[in-house]
């Protein structure tokens, strides 16, 4: 695909209205530029559902939220930090981590009011960015491409549902269970997303959903009785 470099004084095309098209935007203005942001969809955040995701905040010493702000990024959406993880093994065996700095964020994702996407997206409108929806660009249209993933590299299937106790980050590492993958169970102010993320045997995606489901209530406590 080519990609164009706009000429002095030409608005600069961005396709895509996620996380990396809107961040984009937010820098490009504060640099004096004019941003154009075409989204083919009629709203920002509509490939996600409730749940929960994490920004990681182990690999760079810089904390995630503070290099959001020193770039000019308003961190105006939901975030909690959480400061320790269970991983879990194929034996059913565990390993807490635990550190002074979070380990990670739990935002929110998808076309809710206190989601990643809806804050920035405010921020963009905010600046007096125009955000044109339902646009969908041709090949060699924008300067920017942020559209997302072109092919796909693995399944996954979550659900949310309610939950009666405290927040919690855990991850079972088995190849059988979850093949090339992981599964997760997130809770964060009562509400859980269990979800199952593979690279392999796409097929058995449901059957292999079905044991991350009991081998939470086994490891975890918690009782899934259907969520979103």
């Amino acid at each position: 695909m080519e990609i164009r470099k706009p000429e002095r004084g030409e608005p600069v095309i961005i396709a895509g209205a996620g996380p990396s098209g809107l961040a984009s935007a937010i820098a490009l203005k504060r640099c004096g530029f004019t941003p154009v942001i075409h989204e083919a969809k009629s709203g920002v955040g509509t490939r996600w559902k409730r749940g929960m995701q994490i920004l990681e905040n182990f690999s760079e010493k810089e904390d995630f939220m503070e290099f959001f702000e020193k770039n000019g990024i308003e961190v105006n959406f939901f975030h909690k930090p959480i400061y320790d993880t269970v991983l879990w093994d194929s034996k059913n065996n565990s390993q807490t981590f635990k550190s002074k700095r979070p380990l990670g964020y739990f935002v929110r994702r998808g076309p809710y009011p206190e989601s990643l996407e809806n804050g920035l997206l405010k921020q963009v409108q905010s600046m007096g960015i125009e955000v044109k929806f339902n646009s969908r660009l041709k090949p060699g249209q924008a300067h920017i491409v942020a559209t997302g993933p072109r092919r796909v590299d693995g399944m996954g299937k979550e659900v949310t549902f309610q939950v009666d106790m405290p927040d919690r980050m855990s991850v079972i590492l088995d190849p059988e269970l979850a093949p090339g993958g992981y599964a997760y169970l997130f809770v964060v102010n009562g509400e859980a997303t269990l979800a199952l993320a593979l690279l392999g045997d796409y097929r058995q995606v449901d059957a292999h959903f079905e044991r991350t489901v009991k081998r939470f209530e086994e490891l975890e406590g918690i009782r899934y009785k259907g969520g979103e």
